[in-house]
């Protein structure tokens, strides 16, 4: 599915909701980024974006549906939705620098911090 996506210059937004990145305790930006690595190998990091509709506290803290009455029950149990280093101000900033560590270039990771859907979307609204 993602091969097709970006066969068709689609871009994948990654969301980083606990059980899409692992389901085995514990998830980290680690596995965050593990996660980033792979779909940039498969499709390459024009293809990839930040699906940022988790709220910046994380879900566990909100007052509605997601919130800590609504724990999301997968495999064993009741767990928390969100990666703890994710959850906060400095989320973007974490993933930059973990990016970074491992080797991605300012073009890719600007690319990925959204220039990837601004690049789309003006090629979507050119036709």
């Amino acid at each position: 599915m993602l091969k097709a996506l970006a066969a068709t210059g689609g871009i994948v937004g990654l969301m980083f909701w606990r059980p899409m990145v692992r389901l085995e305790d514990p998830v980290t930006i680690a596995h965050v980024l593990d996660h980033v690595d792979h779909v940039c190998r498969l499709i390459g990091p024009r293809h990839v974006g930040l699906g940022l509709e988790t709220p910046m506290v994380g879900f566990d803290a909100c007052e509605n549906s997601f919130g800590p009455a609504r724990k999301v029950s997968y495999l064993k149990g009741v767990r928390s939705m969100d990666i703890p280093e994710l959850c906060g101000r400095d989320r973007i900033r974490t993933l930059v620098e973990g990016l970074l560590r491992r080797g991605y270039g300012d073009k890719d990771i600007a690319g990925i911090l959204g220039g990837n859907f601004v690049r789309a979307f003006k090629e979507i609204l050119s036709v």
